[in-house]
């Protein structure tokens, strides 16, 4: 097994954790310069770092230099001093603003048990594979699925046990997410759709790695955002979709007891346009923010395209397609995941390699492949030629003088969401549901 990078030096504002790492990963592959993958690989729980808790204090490892930029934000919390073990914790997740079906993000709630092993309880979106409700144990042997979930062991840098429920979320709704012990190390992770009042049960995973756990440690709890396709040399701050959560404090002990937040960090990557804003409720975390979501860019019935033959052309919409997911970036460009840019040589329009500067984490000066798009008119562009982006009656594309007609008509990807505070969590009702006897 490859030896592990050690983290940077702790934060002083925030002891324990360091100015920037990995982010705050999980645990089933940690971050290593033998291990890392070259390109992107994404994977059902998303992303390819260890973290581990010993001692009350979470242990993060440091990337090597074979990552793409993206944002990472992180809010940590503190419970009142002298508060011992937890028997239960409930937090909320807000997504005020979807990154879009086919983005790659990971809003999670990070802790440990009073036994020192590490855990996560968080929702992915999975670059347009279903969404997901996943709850992660570090060193964990056992686990047992809910009804409508499914589990499995985790390998590699390290081990583990993760339980996930595929579980299409909504932006604007609060989610509330809470481990409870059953017994016996065994603690089951519930979430509960605030807003429509439907129940989830991801599962429960028996944390017994030196003896079993009776409860959650008060020490050492975080919620982060992690855009894991920083995988990918791919990857940069360029191409990555807007994304807003609103984190509620963690409430324990059947809502008797509640943290503060106790400090914050932004990535140094990207960190010039995310921002994390403390409120009555907890922190709302933001990335990307000068960016749009991913998604469509749609004229009428069509949706903008890249073959893959380096043209762009038009087709029906499909919100699961990565070849029509672009975002609208803060440089003006039009970008895809893969970092494909949409490009006008006079008149005729290409989609090709971005290739923006490295040392601006990805941003594009070449006019060519820059677009201004005016909210009124739904127009995009050019700003080497001046024409505006307009698509044909043969599925093409094409640059023309601007005359506002409805072929030049386009309508950018929608974040939707809500900016409404989040409430606070109530208190934990996991299912009574007895241990598994396996």
């Amino acid at each position: 097994m490859p030896a592990r990078v050690a983290a940077e030096q702790p934060s002083p504002a925030n002891p324990g954790f360091p100015q920037d790492t990995c982010g705050v990963r999980n645990p089933e592959r940690a971050c290593t310069v033998a291990s890392r993958p070259q390109q992107k690989r994404r994977r059902l729980i998303g992303l390819a770092a260890a973290l581990a808790v010993a001692g009350g204090s979470v242990v993060l490892l440091a990337p090597d230099a074979a990552a793409g930029p993206t944002p990472g934000t992180y809010t940590y919390y503190g419970f009142p001093s002298g508060t011992g073990a937890l028997h239960d914790v409930t937090w909320t997740t807000t997504p005020q603003t979807d990154p879009g079906y086919t983005a790659n993000i990971f809003w999670s709630h990070q802790f440990g048990f009073d036994n020192g092993q590490g855990a996560y309880f968080g929702m992915q979106s999975n670059g347009g594979d279903k969404r997901t409700l996943l709850f992660s144990v570090w060193d964990a042997t056992d686990s047992r699925p809910g009804p409508d979930s499914s589990c499995e062991p985790f390998g590699g840098e390290g081990d583990g046990r993760h339980c996930q429920a595929h579980v299409d979320w909504t932006a604007g709704h609060t989610y509330e997410f809470t481990v409870a012990p059953q017994g016996q190390g065994w603690f089951t992770a519930t979430v509960t759709d605030t807003t429509t009042r439907t129940g989830y049960d991801v599962g429960s995973i028996k944390a017994d790695k030196d003896r079993p756990a009776a409860g959650i440690s008060s020490d050492g709890m975080m919620d982060w955002t992690e855009y894991f396709e920083w995988s990918s040399s791919q990857s940069n701050c360029y191409n990555q979709p807007a994304s807003t959560v609103a984190f509620g404090v963690p409430t324990a002990n059947g809502g008797t007891v509640s943290a503060t937040v106790s400090g914050t960090h932004i990535n140094d990557t990207c960190g010039s346009a995310a921002r994390i804003d403390t409120t009555a409720q907890g922190t709302v975390q933001r990335a990307a923010v000068d960016n749009t979501a991913r998604g469509a860019v749609e004229n009428g019935q069509k949706c903008l395209r890249s073959p893959g033959d380096g043209n762009a052309a038009m087709s029906d919409c499909n919100s699961t397609a990565g070849d029509q997911a672009w975002v609208y970036a803060a440089d003006q460009t039009l970008r895809l995941r893969s970092d494909n840019c949409l490009s006008a040589q006079g008149s005729a329009t290409a989609v090709g390699d971005c290739q923006g500067d490295s040392a601006a984490e990805g941003k594009v000066t070449d006019p060519v492949k820059r677009w201004t798009y005016d909210a009124a008119a739904k127009t995009f562009r050019n700003l080497q030629s001046g024409l505006c982006l307009t698509a044909t009656a043969d599925g093409t594309t094409t640059a023309k003088d601007c005359a506002g007609t409805a072929d030049q008509q386009w309508t950018l990807p929608s974040p939707g969401g809500t900016d409404d505070p989040v409430p606070s969590p109530t208190a934990a009702r996991s299912p009574e549901r007895p241990p598994s006897s396996t």
